[in-house]
């Protein structure tokens, strides 16, 4: 999901069903997604606090360093 000037809209969903969900598949979708929306364009990211998503989002970080990270 992600929010503009008109208010919030969904932006995309994957299916998953049998993917392994570690930090490289979850990483390339979130730069995917980073990419089309433009880094300019973000100011966060919000993900889950399990390990795999903490660990993709400090990777996010190094990339993106003036993307906030936002992980509970």
């Amino acid at each position: 999901m992600t929010v503009t000037e008109s208010g919030p809209m969904y932006l995309r969903a994957l299916d998953c069903l049998g993917e392994v969900k570690d930090k490289d598949f979850i990483t390339k979708h979130l730069r995917d997604v980073i990419m089309e929306v433009g880094p300019s364009n973000m100011i966060q990211f919000v993900t889950d606090n399990v390990v795999v998503c903490k660990t993709t989002s400090l990777l996010i970080k190094v990339e993106f360093p003036s993307l906030m990270l936002c992980t509970p």
